[in-house]
């Protein structure tokens, strides 16, 4: 900027601030002189500071909001392209945003809307929006899963640019952490998603320019979402910039998140958003900033900001009254000490060079640091303030250094720094690979199928290089390959409709090419392309005997086509809106028609001609189907959800569905026409008995529109899809999800069943069709069988079978796939409080309440005989691995160790001092673990019954226990939140694991012992390694406590039970498995 501009300016707005605030707007006329571009440069000033200074609180701020309106607004404009406003949701320097829905009848979308304000354009601004429409794709492109998604752009009517961004609806970071009181290493994990979100733009060559709180929301899933991204930096100067054009870059900034190049107008780089996360970070993690700047003038500010270094974080948590005791802030200060304290003043350097080199070694130095491992940034230390006196004095110390090498040189040191160089590097290298896994968790959770793979395949080993791979690795694998698709029907653009021919050879599918396509149904190749629909083609049926086919089309029209002769038979005009759908009668003689323009039509099949048509109760019908006896039309509209017609006369039947009012996109009939399905903008998809007229299932999805429903031929089985890239098979009985198809990347329009059943076609927006075979699919999914109240469960060794203990002092057996009883045990007194099986399966035994402990029979639900203690309640029951002896403990603080086939008592030890939480038993039964409420945990001997440790270092009870398989490690979950691991038998601590979500419930070793499998009572799976004690992945599939864990012997899979009976089946390739697939 121009040195005396700047200072007229300063000048300017020194002596507004200066003033009384009711003579503040006149004097800021008054010394501006009519000059609007110098009054333009302090008003941009004054609200870049506004959320910092608080000086605005005065007449001065309508002078401000008067300015930003007039050039920031889009006035009276009720809609944006194909956007309507709802309502504002916010405004600030770049200009305004709204909450917005798409009109245009497409599909339902909220969205936010940026309107960029004029006083951002400068005097070229054609050029600036001509640079913003070739940019858009860019932005476009940041398809991330921490990446509010760009939808769409433009310019209004008045000519101002705009941008369409995905609408979330979250909380900012700083305010979710608070909400959920996350621990410190929660907060860090969380931020690292932040960091992986912007390292994927910079690799884009996209830099965010205003990273802040506030542009970072978390959802109500826990999924953090990054906002506006890159707007800045279509709209912010280029290096080489102007004073006019520093200061309107000032206006986008909020001061207390620029870095110092920002705020003086130097060329940005990657560092600038290195140093802006820093400051997230720093905030985050001691609820404090980095800089004391609240109303401070701006010229001081900038001073600040440039010159002055922020405090350490562990310094200012200990010093700054936070409402947090002393005690707390003084553990907090220690936590920070050290490493954090380094790994934030790095990336706060003033000058770029000296900050992190990028976003992703940032994020890897906090990787190190949770892992244990040195981070890379380091202060200075004396060998790095010797380094600096070398070079200050070379020729000084250069015989010195000489003589030096001479005498320390040699091949034990290069060798040892070889090592240690291996060594480093074998750490980046397994840092790296969690760091992935953690992300492939997220491209499954997500169906980014494309991200999934690109993951997995970079850590096939090199020869001669470890295999870091693990079981998770060979999981998603897995996951990825036996996601049960057949073949993809590949499309220029996105597929609107798909549909089976009843003889099921033939597949039809339209694109919004306005093309219709035939495929062979056994193995994918293209038969043919019909054309002459000159709009959108948006369904697609085939006749019952598969020689016809008709389409329907934005263009106002229905074809009907020869699917032999693949030509076009007939256009069935009369329509004055877009036709949604059309349908062949059962006989072929009809055909039923739908539009926009609330009307459906019966026509002759053979001639074409109009028969009568239908206005129903709304603008818009958007879908219709003939009953399998041809008798009834069933259409759906946007007034009443659904409606029933006489096929012959038109005449409406009266239907409970009629009572409906939301929006209704698809309806099917089962296949013998007493039920009838109805999906649309609403996520729970209706089913009603027609026989009785009655609803008898109410589907709830996770999606917020349901795109299609349709029955399977049995009648029983229904399929949806929806916005969320994901089809879902449901069982109308249970009114259960039974299969999730995943694969697409784009919502799925259009699903059609295989005249047997067993396939599924879907059409989707990411260009393809695709062909899934349903039993691969539901054999892979989990088995769900959620009992009603219960005291207690235990699961059989093979998983087919659980045993559910009630208040009714009995257990059942129950199937776990059908969730049929199998076997009732009756005969307890008291409670039942435990229930475990024998390793074979055979027997199982519980424990009540009242003491007593029972073994039964599986087959005939016979007791066999009880173990008769103490009558005090049963806290721990296991049986030994090799099933000859079961342990017991409770309320009386003795261990009991019982004959397993006649149940006389073996062992019983003195009293412990507090009640056996937890036992269990070493692969080979030489060792017992008891874990007790007094924090403690003790090894056994069982050839002799002698404590021969005690393992002390949790804080609270200690309630999991877990040996390893080579009985060399012994895993322990406390109600303190951390799991510890102990060397065998010499009791040694080796390490502690904090920073888990939940309260620990559940650990299960691999076989191979490299993971340690964790559950939480929140649902969350976690797999860890062991030697490192990183975090591998971690994922909530369970919505109820996870208390049973266990991986089958061969280690392929890893099985979770919670607290609600429902099973969840974590599938794993072997090695072998693994090269049946190319590596793509």
């Amino acid at each position: 900027m121009i040195p005396q501009r700047w200072q007229q300016i300063d000048t300017i707005l020194d002596a507004v601030l200066d003033a009384p605030p009711a003579e503040r707007p006149a004097l800021l006329q008054q010394l501006c002189a009519g000059d609007l571009s110098l009054q333009r440069e302090v008003l941009a000033l004054l609200t870049a500071t506004e959320h910092d200074s608080g000086f605005l609180a005065d007449p001065l701020t309508k002078v401000v909001r008067a300015f930003e309106a007039k050039v920031a607004a889009p006035t009276t404009e009720q809609t944006i392209g194909a956007y309507k406003i709802v309502r504002e949701i916010g405004r600030g320097g770049m200009g305004v945003v709204y909450l917005a829905k798409r009109d245009d009848g497409a599909y339902q979308q909220q969205v936010a809307i940026k309107i960029v304000g004029a006083q951002l354009l400068s005097p070229h601004g054609t050029d600036l929006i001509q640079r913003f429409r070739q940019e858009r794709q860019i932005l476009a492109s940041l398809n991330h899963p921490n990446i509010a998604s760009l939808v769409d752009g433009g310019t209004t009517s008045t000519g101002l640019p705009y941008v369409v961004m995905e609408y979330i609806e979250g909380v900012p970071l700083q305010e979710y952490c608070d909400q959920q009181q996350l621990p410190l290493r929660a907060r860090l994990r969380l931020f690292q998603k932040v960091c992986e979100a912007v390292q994927f733009a910079h690799q884009k060559l996209i830099i965010h320019r205003d990273l802040k709180p506030g542009n970072i929301l978390v959802n109500q899933d826990g999924v953090v979402k990054l906002l506006d991204f890159g707007i800045a930096k279509l709209l912010s100067p280029e290096p080489a910039a102007t004073g006019a054009e520093i200061t309107q870059t000032l206006q986008l900034l909020t001061p207390a998140h620029a870095s110092p190049e920002q705020l003086r107008g130097e060329p940005i780089s990657t560092a600038t958003d290195v140093y802006a996360l820093g400051l997230i970070l720093y905030e985050l993690l001691t609820a404090q900033r980095a800089y004391k700047i609240q109303n401070l003038p701006l010229t001081e500010i900038i001073r600040i900001v440039c010159e002055e270094l922020p405090p350490k974080p562990s310094t200012i948590v200990k010093i700054t009254e936070t409402g947090l005791p002393s005690t707390q802030r003084e553990r907090l200060s220690a936590k920070l000490s050290g490493d954090l304290d380094t790994i934030l003043l790095t990336a706060l350097q003033k000058a770029p060079e000296q900050r992190y080199a990028s976003v992703a070694a940032f994020h890897a130095d906090i990787e190190r640091y949770l892992a244990g491992l040195p981070i890379q940034a380091r202060p200075a230390t004396l060998r790095y303030r010797a380094q600096k006196f070398v070079q200050r004095n070379k020729k000084a110390v250069f015989a010195a250094v000489l003589l030096g090498i001479s005498i320390v040189a040699g091949v034990a040191s290069t060798l040892r720094q070889t090592r240690i160089a291996q060594d480093l590097a074998q750490a980046r290298r397994r840092t790296i690979y969690t760091t992935q896994m953690n992300l492939a968790a997220q491209a499954w959770e997500t169906s980014n199928l494309t991200r999934l793979r690109e993951l997995l395949v970079g850590h096939f080993p090199a020869p001669g290089e470890e295999d870091l791979r693990g079981f998770e690795w060979y999981y998603f694998w897995r996951s990825l390959h036996h996601n049960g698709q057949l073949f993809s029907l590949p499309h220029p653009t996105g597929v609107i409709a798909a549909a089976y021919s009843p003889d099921g050879t033939m597949l039809a599918t339209a694109c919004e090419d306005r093309l219709l396509r035939l495929w062979d149904a056994t193995n994918g190749q293209l038969l043919a392309e019909l054309s002459g629909h000159t709009n959108f083609v948006n369904d697609v049926a085939f006749s019952q005997d598969g020689k016809r086919l008709v389409s329907s089309s934005s263009d106002l029209t229905a074809k009907i086509w020869d699917v032999t002769q693949r030509r076009e038979l007939l256009t069935l005009k009369g329509h004055t809106a877009k036709v949604n759908r059309a349908v062949f009668s059962p006989d072929g003689l009809t055909v039923a028609s739908c539009a926009d323009d609330g009307t459906w039509k019966k026509w002759d099949a053979s001639t074409g001609a109009g028969l009568f048509s239908v206005r129903g109760p709304g603008a818009l019908i958007r879908a219709i189907a003939f009953s399998p006896d041809g008798k009834i039309v069933a259409t759906g509209g946007n007034a009443i959800t659904v409606k029933l017609w006489n096929a012959q006369t038109g005449k409406n039947i009266p239907f409970i569905g009629s009572q409906e009012k939301w929006q209704c996109w698809s309806i099917d009939f089962s296949s013998d026409g007493t039920r009838l399905a109805a999906g649309g903008l609403n996520p729970v998809v209706k089913i009603w008995q027609l026989t009785t007229n009655l609803e008898i299932a109410a589907l709830t999805t996770s999606a917020t529109q349901i795109h299609e429903v349709a029955f399977a031929p049995d009648g029983k089985t229904l399929a949806t899809t929806s916005e969320k890239s994901i089809a879902s098979i449901w069982d109308i009985e249970s009114k259960k999800a039974v299969a999730q198809i995943k694969g697409h990347t784009n919502d799925i329009f259009s699903a059609a069943f295989a005249p047997d059943g067993q396939k599924l076609l879907t059409a989707s927006l990411d260009n393809t069709a695709r062909l899934w075979n349903l039993t691969e699919i539901t054999a892979e999914f989990d088995q769900e069988s959620p009992p009603p109240t219960f005291s207690a469960l235990g699961f059989s060794p093979d998983h087919t079978q659980f045993v559910r203990g009630n208040d009714q002092n009995s257990m059942i057996l129950l199937d776990l796939a059908t969730g049929q009883i199998r076997q009732q045990f009756m005969g307890h007194q008291g409670y039942i409080t435990k229930i475990i099986f024998s390793p074979d399966g055979r027997h199982l035994a519980s424990g009540s309440t009242a003491g007593n402990i029972k073994v039964w029979d599986k087959e005939s639900g016979n007791e066999l005989f009880s173990c008769l203690g103490r009558p005090e309640e049963i806290t721990a029951l296991q049986y030994a691995t090799n099933g000859k002896l079961l342990f017991s403990g409770g309320q009386n603080q003795t261990l009991h160790a019982w004959d397993a086939t006649t149940g006389q008592a073996v062992f019983t030890s003195a009293p412990l001092p507090s009640f056996i939480n937890k036992i269990a038993a070493a692969a080979d039964d030489s060792l017992l673990a008891t874990a007790t409420y007094d924090a403690q945990v003790r090894l056994w001997n069982t050839r002799n019954w002698q404590v021969i440790q005690t393992l002390k270092g949790h804080t609270r009870p200690v309630s999991i226990l877990a040996f390893s398989p080579r009985g060399n490690l012994l895993a322990t979950g406390s109600e303190d939140d951390t799991i510890k691991l102990w060397s065998i038998p010499s009791g040694q601590e080796i390490a502690t694991i904090r920073g888990l979500l939940g309260r620990i419930a559940a650990l299960a070793f691999s076989p191979d012992g490299n993971r340690l499998a964790v559950a939480t009572n929140d649902g969350f799976v976690s797999l860890w390694e062991p030697s490192t004690q990183l975090e591998i992945f971690s994922s909530k599939r369970h919505q109820s406590p996870v208390f049973h864990l266990v991986f089958t012997p061969d280690g392929s899979t890893l099985i979770s039970g919670d607290r609600a009976g429902i099973v969840r089946y974590w599938r794993a390739d072997s090695p072998q498995q693994v090269k049946l697939y190319p590596i793509r």
